[in-house]
């Protein structure tokens, strides 16, 4: 009789702790989708260094620097049949095809163009698009030049300034 008196009262104390741990639980599920990038940006930041520029050089509305080439390359875009790139940067308040420069000089601005098209000047909200030939790896030629900005002759200081080139694939 003990025996039968043990069984019972195991079954009082496990049956409210088993319907207590059903009722708390909780049943997730998982799906997602493992993507190959359709490229790989090789070059995915850069410094244009201009040097040392005299202020004399700058001094008169539209006078500029020499340009200054640089590459981005994309590489491994299979399946990619376009490229669309989008610049992000502060404009000048100048003219605002030119990007601002957050340095200590005053009367600057700079200008970029890509080379790949046809020369299109690269400003804030600018998009560019190729097509990719079906080539695995493609160059983004840019260009950089520091200009007078046209409101006064360029004073000595810093020239800083930044863009982000987005890029989307089609």
């Amino acid at each position: 009789m003990k025996r039968i008196t043990a069984l019972w009262l195991g079954s009082i104390f496990l049956c409210p702790l088993f319907a207590q741990a059903t009722s708390d639980q909780v049943f997730l599920s998982y799906s997602g989708t493992v993507v190959t990038p359709p490229c790989l940006i090789s070059t995915p930041s850069l410094t244009v260094d201009f040097g040392d520029i005299p202020a004399g050089d700058l001094a008169t509305t539209d006078s500029t620097t020499d340009w200054k080439n640089t590459l981005v390359e994309l590489s491994q875009c299979t399946n990619v049949a376009s490229v669309t790139m989008t610049v992000n940067a502060a404009p000048s308040d100048a003219n605002p095809k030119y990007i601002r420069s957050t340095g200590t000089a005053e009367h600057v601005a700079v200008e970029a163009r890509e080379g790949l098209v046809s020369f299109n000047d690269l400003y804030n909200g600018a998009t560019i698009g190729f097509d990719t030939l079906g080539n695995p790896t493609n160059r983004v030629d840019l260009r950089f030049r520091i200009r007078n900005d046209g409101t006064g002759a360029a004073t000595g200081g810093t020239v800083i300034s930044t863009m982000t080139l987005t890029y989307s694939f089609k």
